[in-house]
């Protein structure tokens, strides 16, 4: 249907394209801040597009959603491009974040596209944060800095279709992309309980966290 190919050229070829032309994807959505970009990425349904959704009604714009495309041209800065001007949501993701449907993604499927609340950033941004998506945490909400060795590897973890990047990048160049994300961009783990009634808490969290940053 028109929906599974505008889902499938909007996913796997816009980060193929990306690759192919020198760019870096990340399996990441994104929000502005202050002139910069907080970065959420994590495995499929970590809550990337949820949290990003849920930012906008603290006054975030949306920068990208899913896929995040950085520009490396700059060798002092990492650049994020605007990306796509739609959100995708679960449908429990619409009621915990209040916002309603625009359209189905794809026929027979509960996820749906939404209006971000917080507007959308239209400009290419800095990349300040990465934040890494994790539900272990028992009570509150927390965020730790990432370091060492665990930077490159998280790092690598939130490209887009790893594949892609296997097959076009030596490991030397991979090294050198990795180790210069490493030293630009803070890296951060965000972990939060699995739980919808604290779901608001960690939202508030991150807004803080954001905010203080």
């Amino acid at each position: 249907s028109d929906l599974e190919v505008s889902l499938f050229l909007n996913g796997s070829v816009h980060g193929a394209i990306a690759w192919i032309n020198g760019l870096v994807p990340l399996h990441a959505s994104a929000v502005v801040h202050d002139g910069r970009v907080h970065a959420f990425t994590g495995q499929s349904g970590a809550g990337k597009s949820t949290l990003t959704a849920a930012l906008g009604a603290h006054g975030f714009p949306m920068l990208a959603d899913d896929v995040l495309v950085l520009d490396l041209s700059d060798p002092e800065t990492a650049m994020c491009l605007p990306g796509h001007k739609q959100l995708k949501l679960w449908g429990d993701a619409l009621a915990l974040t209040g916002l309603e449907s625009t359209g189905p993604v794809r026929e027979e499927l509960d996820k749906h596209y939404v209006a971000p609340s917080g507007g959308i950033h239209p400009q290419p941004l800095p990349l300040s944060h990465l934040y890494f998506l994790s539900e272990n945490a028992r009570t509150q909400p927390s965020l730790s800095r990432l370091s060492g060795a665990a930077r490159l590897t998280q790092a690598r973890a939130a490209f887009y279709r790893p594949r892609f990047c296997a097959a076009l990048t030596g490991n030397v160049d991979l090294f050198a992309l990795l180790s210069r994300l490493a030293v630009q961009v803070e890296m951060i783990r965000f972990d939060r309980p699995r739980r919808k009634d604290m779901f608001a808490d960690g939202v508030a969290a991150m807004a803080a966290a954001i905010r203080a940053a």
